[in-house]
């Protein structure tokens, strides 16, 4: 009776390795052939505690390792990001340099999620110029606070005489609100302009342990090794719109736009740390962008939105150069921008912006050399 059902048992493994098999070899077959915008596997060895994105930085919070690597997966791109000794998704850079130089600061859209390098806003630029733009773009809920700690505690040790700074709307006034955030991130108290400097924890978290670790390794293990796994994971994307478009419909009144639908609040947090950036530049050139998103682009009117309003002010009060990029790239059909797996900005989008961009970056560089011959 045991060896008949230990001979029943084997017979169910062996056809169940089989089974894997051919599903695994018939998931390459469909990666290969049929379907090849899907992530393939690399069969490459990763480390699920290389940090590339973690909560390492008392003033900003989120920031990189230097030096580590990161394989970035979705369905539609797989991009290997690689920090420098600086921590910045970058090629190598001095703190001093006889060139002039610009700072880029921002979320992922400037870190270019999603992108190769060569494809990238800050990348773009550099080419046409000839002259070094230096990324401190980053992923992890960005916001405006943490761009401007992050000029103040880092990017500002970089000799430069530019500021291109990213604005998203579509996320930045949130992120501003880190009060019951579970990361370690920086929050304002108080009311404007009396505002005080908190965090949401009193210590940086520890690196992830335990099960949480376990799960994560086991993710990025099969996401290398089996086509099967990636074919599962991607399953539900073959039959829907893009994930961005979820919700979103064109005819819809009710879009929301945070150029449009921000708090008095969520304004006045803003305008602040704008302010305390501008002190901190020290009457270097600044340029401010404010990023559209696809439901921006549905509820634009063709007129001055709120925030390019409250933003052409500011720029006139405190002398810095605001571009409304809304404005600018809304006569393209707006899906032309996005990449297909989520509403960050496709190498497209990127050559638009740059094109918009360059005119202004001219006059600050003319305008810093200037300053330099006086």
């Amino acid at each position: 009776m045991l060896g008949r059902m230990l001979r029943f048992i084997r017979s169910i493994l062996i056809f169940a390795v089989i089974l894997l098999v051919f599903l695994e070899a018939a998931s390459l077959f469909y990666l290969h052939i049929v379907n090849t915008s899907l992530p393939r596997p690399t069969y490459s060895l990763v480390n699920t505690k290389s940090a590339f994105w973690r909560n390492i930085n008392e003033h900003f919070g989120i920031w990189r390792e230097p030096g580590s690597t990161y394989l970035h997966r979705k369905e539609c791109f797989v991009v290997r990001y690689h920090a420098n000794e600086f921590g910045m998704r970058d090629v190598s850079r001095n703190l001093v340099s006889a060139q002039a130089r610009a700072v880029v600061l921002g979320d992922s859209f400037m870190e270019g999620w999603g992108l190769e390098l060569e494809d990238r806003l800050s990348n773009l630029l550099e080419q046409r110029m000839g002259k070094e733009f230096l990324n401190f773009g980053t992923s992890g809920g960005f916001g405006t606070i943490q761009e401007w700690l992050l000029y103040k505690h880092l990017a500002k040790r970089f000799g430069h005489e530019v500021i291109l700074w990213a604005i998203l709307p579509l996320n930045d006034f949130k992120d501003n609100d880190a009060r019951h955030s579970r990361q370690y991130r920086p929050f304002l108290k108080g009311q404007y302009p009396n505002y005080t400097l908190a965090y949401s924890r009193e210590t940086l978290p520890p690196p992830p342990e335990g099960i949480r670790y376990l799960f994560r390794s086991i993710d990025a293990t099969l996401r290398e090794w089996s086509g099967l796994y990636q074919v599962l994971r991607h399953t539900r994307s073959l039959f829907r719109e893009p994930r961005w478009m979820d919700g979103i419909k064109p005819d819809d009144k009710n879009i929301v736009s945070m150029f449009h639908d921000f708090s008095d609040e969520d304004w006045l947090i803003m305008r602040y740390t704008v302010e305390q950036l501008v002190e901190e530049a020290d009457g270097r050139s600044l340029i401010v962008f404010t990023i559209p998103c696809y439901p921006d682009f549905l509820r634009y009117e063709r007129r001055p939105t709120p925030l390019e309003e409250k933003f052409q002010a500011l720029s006139a009060e405190f002398n810095f150069v605001y571009v409304d990029l809304l404005a600018a790239m809304h006569k393209e059909d707006p899906s032309r921008y996005a990449s297909p797996c989520d509403m960050h900005w496709n190498a497209y989008a990127n050559e638009a912006a740059a094109q918009i961009l360059l005119p202004h970056l001219e006059q600050a560089f003319a305008k810093a050399g200037s300053q330099h011959e006086k």
